[in-house]
């Protein structure tokens, strides 16, 4: 198991699992070199990015293909990876309410549920991963 920079060709490849509104951010994501490629026996299992917002913040977005759903194991080791580029900085993600994997994933890699929401109707809740050094 190992993680790259996504290519272009990995990003084509998760394509059909990517809701509409991230393709134009992950096929930025990709060409700045802040998206990843999880490869586990020449498989690709995830992507993950982390997109500067406007002001600063980072935050943490996650591809998963339905038909190769990656371990929980092999889902904490792309998320940490991704973290420790940047040790020193808060990282949030907005996950969905009621998607339980999405908050197991989110727990396991050590981000923390907020009272924010991302939408009026609070169904995308904003999760912080502190930073790991001070």
């Amino acid at each position: 198991m190992h993680f790259a920079p996504a290519t272009i060709a990995d990003l084509a490849a998760m394509r059909p699992f990517m809701a509409r509104r991230y393709w134009r951010l992950m096929a930025q994501q990709v060409a700045g070199t802040l998206c990843w490629t999880l490869w586990n026996g020449g498989e690709r299992r995830a992507l993950c990015g982390i997109e500067v917002l406007p002001g600063g913040e980072l935050e943490c977005f996650l591809v998963l293909p339905a038909a190769a759903r990656p371990s929980i194991a092999e889902t904490r080791f792309l998320l940490m990876s991704a973290a420790l580029h940047f040790p020193d900085r808060e990282i949030i993600a907005r996950i969905r309410e009621g998607n339980d994997a999405g908050h197991r994933m989110a727990t396991m890699a050590g981000f923390e549920p907020t009272g924010q929401f991302l939408d009026e109707g609070r169904t995308i809740r904003t999760w912080r991963r502190p930073r790991f050094v001070e």
